[in-house]
């Protein structure tokens, strides 16, 4: 359990101090306002406080955040500390304090955190590089915590600096004219979609748009009608064979999340039972095969912690895409690694986002984004 309230305002400054021992329901609001006021960031303050308990959980997540991007550990670590145990979003804010802790070399603690909160939910949000640096500290935990799969997968993913590295900048820079896009989780291609935008202006681009589940597929076609004429629908799974397979959803809720591993995703949170959709599957070279295609610009996977089990199967030595645009917020750390080992064999170059990894052919499109391996 992380210390009490009072406990953890009793180990800090003078005004601290003073917030503790304030008499009254008025005096001790004020003194506790004037901490939080000094504690956060300007923008946070201005924007979500009137007292400190106004914050819901995902705000008083932000502002940790928020701190750790300033560098300002220790204020972030006992901002989530304080707001732990009341947080509706436990499972990200024992995370974020992890990665703080390791972030000030407190080691075992930070690892302690992180598993704990792995355990309350599997899909966490990880820090961009821009918004913590963990690699200085990487090597010297190393040598106690070789063993742990989030560490490698931390060195992993910091591997390559970039600048202007984005799903947007890598389409207009890296892909050609009239290139073809294959992209598998296509949803209702309107909510959530990162290429609605990009398939409209390139007018030239063409592709395949999949979706294996029936209500999401149907407001799909409907939703590309406008460019039907270069985008094909196809509505299966992809998977490693041709059969039917299971997918679930959550009926309670008006989303079109669906996954082969609940378990795995934000379904993890449904109150209720779960749906079960059956679907067919096929695999991705069968797909590819079928629409005839030779070449791929970019390819896309959002499937809910399906992605490694879909890019493993990509002969990229045939296809090479230029840029490959895949989610990873779903997927475990030994998925993460293998998929970071299988792009670098490959010779490409990535960059973790909170819940994508964009990568680029390292050898065409380094220097376009300034690519630099920070450890080899």
């Amino acid at each position: 359990m992380p210390p009490d309230r009072a406990s953890l305002l009793a180990s800090e400054n003078s005004l601290v101090s003073g917030i503790l021992e304030a008499r009254g329901a008025k005096e001790l609001a004020a003194a506790q306002r004037t901490f939080w006021e000094r504690l956060l960031p300007p923008t946070v303050t201005r924007k979500w406080f009137m007292t400190p308990s106004s914050l819901s959980g995902g705000e008083a997540y932000e502002a940790a955040r928020l701190l750790a991007q300033e560098g300002r550990l220790r204020d972030a670590e006992l901002f989530l500390r304080h707001r732990l145990d009341m947080s509706s979003r436990a499972g990200h804010s024992y995370y974020l304090l992890g990665v703080v802790l390791v972030a000030q070399g407190r080691f075992n603690e930070g690892r302690a955190v992180i598993e704990r909160a792995i355990r309350i939910r599997p899909w966490t949000r990880d820090l961009t590089t821009d918004e913590l640096d963990l690699l200085p500290n990487l090597d010297e935990m190393a040598v106690e915590h070789s063993d742990w799969e989030w560490l490698e997968f931390q060195r992993l993913r910091h591997r390559f600096s970039s600048v202007g590295l984005t799903l947007n900048n890598a389409v207009y820079d890296c892909l050609d004219e009239d290139d073809t896009v294959v992209q598998i989780g296509a949803n209702d291609g309107r909510r959530a979609d990162p290429l609605r935008k990009l398939l409209r202006s390139r007018t030239k681009l063409r592709g395949l748009l999949v979706e294996p589940m029936p209500k999401a597929f149907a407001a799909l076609a409907k939703n590309t009608a406008d460019i039907s004429d270069r985008f094909t629908c196809e509505n299966v799974a992809i998977g490693e064979e041709t059969q039917r397979a299971t997918m679930y959803t959550d009926p309670s809720k008006p989303t079109t999340l669906s996954s082969f591993r609940p378990e795995q995703t934000m379904l993890g949170d449904s109150k209720g039972p779960l749906e079960p959709v059956e679907v067919q599957m096929m695999s991705l070279e069968d797909l590819l095969e079928k629409h005839n295609l030779e070449r791929v610009g970019l390819f896309q996977t959002d499937t809910e912690g399906f992605d490694w089990v879909i890019l493993r199967q990509l002969d990229v030595e045939r296809y090479r895409p230029c840029v490959i645009n895949v989610e990873h917020y779903s997927l475990t750390w030994k998925e993460r690694i293998a998929m970071c080992n299988w792009l670098f064999e490959h010779g490409y170059a990535w960059r973790f986002g909170v819940m994508d990894m964009i990568a680029v052919d390292r050898a065409r499109f380094g220097d376009t984004f300034a690519v630099f391996e920070r450890w080899t």
